[in-house]
């Protein structure tokens, strides 16, 4: 009786710290609040087209809400939409939230800040890219103020800038002769978007190095996005480690012609997709 007895209590003992163990991950899991604004213009109303974005920004959107990200999906929307999505953003972002924000389209470097063209940005002179476009700067501002946990932005913007003749020569522009996309300077070869003074626990990702283009893809999406797609699905992969498969993956997929490029100022580590917990109990 007495050995049914002991047998009984670790049964028990068993059960008792399987509930815990799960309630401890469950709770874990869901503190950790995973906020994404994910934009992608293809259709310009003052500028060419671009093949890409829109395709790109719903599977990247696709694959973050299936990581257990609330996103909000922006399709060739203009600055007021845009805005309005960036202030649910900031409504949604706390101190203990993952945010992560994604852009595809036009990016500008001009006089030393990187600007996102947005689907009614139309430049006539340097002053219109300043109140018309948005300049990045905003994003880490909406992430300092909310001191939020880690701060992933991904601005795959290395395309041509259309606006080159309106700007000044101190501006970036993209070489797209071929249907390439990269940031050149407007009369000579250079870097590409500027490096970004961004908050603590931030990366910063860029679809590809400085000076670079940024191919387009054989199919609807670039081979950027279909890396990023691929990588956040990965089990077990640091946020750094799946950086570093994207830019293994397209500098293999484009035979070295592009190679994605990162600034980080993380401490603390992040996966889109945690490892599988296994708990035994024998």
């Amino acid at each position: 009786m007495m050995y049914k007895s002991n047998k009984f209590s670790l049964h028990l003992l068993k059960n008792s710290l399987l509930t815990t163990c799960l309630l401890f991950i469950c709770s874990a899991t869901f503190a950790e609040e995973r906020i994404a604004l994910v934009i992608g213009i293809s259709d310009y109303q003052y500028a060419p087209p671009l093949k890409n974005p829109e395709a790109d920004a719903k599977l990247v959107s696709k694959t973050l809400e299936k990581r257990g990200f609330k996103t909000n999906l922006l399709i060739n929307q203009g600055k007021d939409t845009i805005l309005e999505g960036m202030e649910w953003f900031k409504q949604k972002l706390s101190e203990e939230a993952i945010g992560l924000i994604y852009f595809a389209g036009h990016g500008v470097q001009f006089q030393g800040s990187n600007y996102l063209v947005l689907g009614d940005t139309k430049i006539d002179a340097p002053e219109d890219l300043k109140s018309k476009a948005i300049n990045t700067a905003v994003l880490f501002d909406t992430f300092k103020k909310a001191k939020s946990k880690v701060n992933i932005v991904i601005l795959d913007a290395c395309r041509n800038n259309p606006f080159a003749d309106a700007l000044s020569e101190d501006s970036r522009s993209l070489d797209s002769s071929n249907g390439d996309r990269g940031l050149k300077r407007r009369e000579e070869s250079g870097n590409g978007l500027t490096l970004i003074d961004a908050p603590i626990n931030t990366l910063v990702a860029y679809a590809t190095a400085p000076g670079q283009v940024a191919l387009d893809g054989k199919g609807k999406n670039s081979p950027y996005s279909e890396a990023l797609a691929r990588a956040f699905n990965r089990e077990a992969l640091d946020i750094e480690q799946v950086f570093k498969e994207v830019r293994k993956e397209v500098y293999t997929e484009t035979d070295g012609a592009q190679v994605p490029w990162e600034n980080s100022s993380l401490i603390q580590s992040f996966y889109f997709n945690k490892r599988k917990t296994i708990i035994r109990l024998n």
